[in-house]
């Protein structure tokens, strides 16, 4: 079992060290707003996890990567991990983001949440590590605005 939390506790360890270290914290405050215009606890309590990490997490981890691999062998992993990018270009386009970045990013995140679910055998653990960077940046930049504040109210 601890293998399946441990990447993603790390990621939310990440997250709290980066809240705690002023400079970084002060990076993540600039971060802009993207959020749908719904709660936090909306966002990152059902979007997040029921609108994307469910979803991709069926379609690519336990679904798509299997049967690539089974058919393909290592081609596959190469040829799921693209497909998880090519995914992410409408997205990318809505959000204003660099389609080529995102789209090699999310690939590169791909291969590693696959590969996460090859060495664990199971797809749990990458779907906690794929909440955990989620709905982490979802919080943790407004957290950082809302520690800002009131530091400056302190001040």
């Amino acid at each position: 079992m601890a293998v399946v939390l441990l990447p993603a506790v790390l990621v939310v360890l990440g997250y709290v060290v980066a809240l705690a270290v002023p400079a970084s914290r002060t990076r993540l405050a600039q971060i802009p707003d993207r959020s749908p215009d719904v709660s936090l606890a909306e966002w990152a309590g059902v979007q997040i996890p029921w609108g994307t990490v469910y979803p991709e997490e069926l379609i690519f981890r336990a679904t798509l990567d299997p049967l690539l691999e089974s058919t393909l062998g290592p081609t596959g992993n190469i040829m799921g991990a693209m497909l998880f990018g090519l995914w992410h270009i409408e997205p990318a386009r809505a959000a204003g983001d660099d389609v080529a970045t995102t789209v090699a990013a999310t690939a590169v995140a791909g291969a590693a949440l696959s590969e996460l679910r090859r060495r664990t055998g199971t797809v749990r653990a990458p779907a906690l590590l794929h909440l955990a960077v989620n709905a982490g940046g979802a919080i943790a930049p407004r957290l950082a605005v809302r520690l800002a504040r009131r530091a400056a109210r302190a001040a």
